[in-house]
C-alpha cells in the first residue's frame, strides 16, 4: 500500500462520527426484583450534566399490562408545581403493546442536543390503566463525564393539565425501587449540518497535502 493511500484511509477513518456514549443509565442487578408501576400515575427520572451532549436518545422499558398502554413523555428542565411548557425541551405520545414486565428499552426521544450545565427531568404519565414502566431494586448506574443521576419521583394522581407540574414524592437512594433507563449521546454540541474533522483527521490531511506537494516538486523539478 502506498503512503498516499494509507494517509487517505486514516483521514477517512478519523472523520467518521464517534459511536454514541453513555450519558446516564440504570440497569438491574442479577437477583433483583421488579415492580409494576401503578396505573394512572406519573413518574420522573432526573440527571444533571455539566457539559453538552448532541444526538441524544432517551429510552425506558415500557409495556402494556393486558392491552395497549398509552401515555405521554415529557423532557423538561424543571419539575413540580409551577413548571410550564416554558421549561419543556421535548414531548411525545406513548403507545405500546409490549408485554411485560420487561427490561427491553423503548426509545422515547432521539436526535436531541442537551446543553449544559443543566438538570433534566424525564416525566412519564399514563393515560390508560394499562401503561407500565419498569422499576427494580437493586440497580446499578453508569454515567458519562460530568453527569450525576438524581432521585426518582412518583405522583398519583398527577396534574392532568401538565404532568411535570405535579406534586411528586421523591424516594431515597437506598432501598428504593428505581426506574430503569438508558440515555446515550455524543459529547459536545456538534451541528449535524457542519461536518468536522478530528485532530487525527486534520493531521492526516496535512500529511497528505505535504506528500502531494513534495511529489509535485520532485516531478517538475528542472533537470540539470
Amino acid at each position: 500500500m502506498s503512503l498516499r493511500a494509507l494517509i487517505l484511509g486514516l483521514v477517512a477513518f478519523a472523520a467518521l462520527p464517534a459511536d454514541a456514549a453513555t450519558v446516564a443509565s440504570r440497569t438491574i442487578v442479577s437477583g433483583g426484583w421488579g415492580y409494576l408501576q401503578d396505573a394512572t400515575s406519573a413518574s420522573y427520572i432526573t440527571w444533571t450534566q455539566t457539559g453538552t451532549f448532541s444526538s441524544v436518545s432517551v429510552a425506558v422499558p415500557i409495556y402494556g399490562s393486558g392491552g395497549t398502554g398509552t401515555g405521554n413523555a415529557y423532557l423538561t428542565t424543571a419539575i413540580g408545581p409551577g413548571t410550564t411548557v416554558a421549561q419543556q425541551v421535548a414531548t411525545t405520545p406513548i403507545s405500546t403493546t409490549n408485554s411485560g414486565p420487561t427490561t427491553a428499552m423503548t426509545t422515547l426521544f432521539s436526535g436531541l442536543t442537551l446543553v449544559g450545565p443543566a438538570t433534566y427531568y424525564l416525566t412519564i404519565a399514563s393515560t390508560s390503566s394499562t401503561l407500565r414502566w419498569t422499576a427494580y431494586f437493586p440497580t446499578t448506574e453508569a454515567t458519562g463525564a460530568g453527569v450525576t443521576i438524581g432521585y426518582d419521583g412518583d405522583s398519583q394522581p398527577y396534574n392532568v393539565s401538565y404532568p411535570p407540574a405535579s406534586t411528586f414524592y421523591t424516594g431515597s437512594n437506598e432501598g428504593y425501587r428505581k426506574i430503569l433507563f438508558s440515555i446515550t449521546g455524543n459529547v459536545g454540541g456538534v451541528s449535524p449540518t457542519v461536518p468536522t474533522l478530528s485532530a487525527w483527521a486534520v493531521f492526516g490531511t496535512a500529511l497528505l497535502l505535504l506528500s502531494s506537494g513534495l511529489l509535485l516538486i520532485k516531478r517538475y523539478r528542472p533537470q540539470e
